[in-house]
């Protein structure tokens, strides 16, 4: 009995020692669902870019030369995703190193010049008008209002003091608040008729949200309700909050890593993990 239990014993320290050694090969892989990144490949894992090989690139950010705060950069987190997402980059990562400064991992990636190109673009917020194209409202055409996040004075999550449901808020600047008005009282008259036009956030280039107008907005400050959780309308105030006040990124450092660092350490990986699974049998 007692050398049966130091056999179970041995068996689990190789078994152990075995996974370890595949862990320190391979310190980059991912199991699948869990942080998962990079190009779906051997044994159901997912390779990481010193596997894939692929862009890296680190940046500071700030704020009117001050400090982003946690809210800033998480709207910089979120416009940097949905511009990435055009790359059509496999599960990208994106982490936060500190207080300001963004390490980005782009696996599969060579161009680093296009990466640079398209995520160092300052975030833009747009106000625009959406006309209805057709009866059913399925297509808009966007015009432009020429207001922009530079009109507004802030937008944060509320409560409709009616219904109790979460809500966002906006306010514009005194300037720009007669055009506002004007541009939600047209917006308005087309309530009667059965292609109602919308009012939208556009930021990049994407619609974030748009709506009806129930009633023209005359003093600058307004709410856009819908069914909309607390946490859905937290993150809309901090992407349009990412538009108002643009949080710029200087590059301090790019790389980019080759796939046969990557096919070297899958190897060292499979090697080691083999020599587990026998030891275990």
């Amino acid at each position: 009995m007692l050398r049966q239990l130091r056999w179970k014993s041995l068996l689990a320290i190789i078994v152990i020692v075995g996974v370890a050694a595949a862990a320190l090969a391979v310190p980059d892989y991912r199991i699948p669902g869990i942080g998962a990144r990079g190009s779906q490949d051997i044994l159901g894992l997912r390779l990481g870019l010193d596997l894939a090989g692929g862009t890296q690139l680190i940046y500071q950010a700030g704020v009117e030369g001050e400090v982003p705060t946690a809210e800033q950069m998480q709207g910089l987190v979120s416009t940097i995703t949905r511009r990435i997402d055009r790359l059509g980059v496999a599960e990208p990562s994106i982490q936060q190193l500190g207080e300001d400064r963004l390490l980005i991992q782009l696996p599969g990636v060579e161009d680093t010049q296009q990466a640079k190109d398209l995520i160092g673009q300052t975030a833009q917020l747009e106000i625009v008008e959406r006309i209805c194209d057709n009866a059913s409202c399925t297509a808009f055409e966007d015009r432009p209002s020429g207001l922009t996040g530079g009109d507004m004075a802030r937008a944060f999550p509320s409560q409709d003091q009616t219904t109790n449901r979460p809500v966002l808020s906006f306010e514009l600047n005194r300037d720009a608040a007669q055009q506002f008005a004007v541009m939600t009282q047209r917006i308005f008259s087309t309530n009667i008729t059965d292609s109602p036009d919308q009012l939208a956030f556009v930021l990049d280039g994407e619609v974030l949200v748009s709506a009806v107008v129930n009633s023209p907005i005359l003093a600058g400050v307004g709410i856009i309700q819908g069914t909309f959780t607390a946490e859905e309308v937290r993150q809309l105030a901090i992407q349009v909050e990412s538009g108002r006040l643009p949080v710029d990124i200087e590059e301090l450092s790019s790389s980019v890593v080759a796939g046969s660092l990557g096919a070297q350490s899958l190897d060292e990986s499979k090697n080691a993990g083999g020599w587990g699974q026998h030891l275990e049998l």
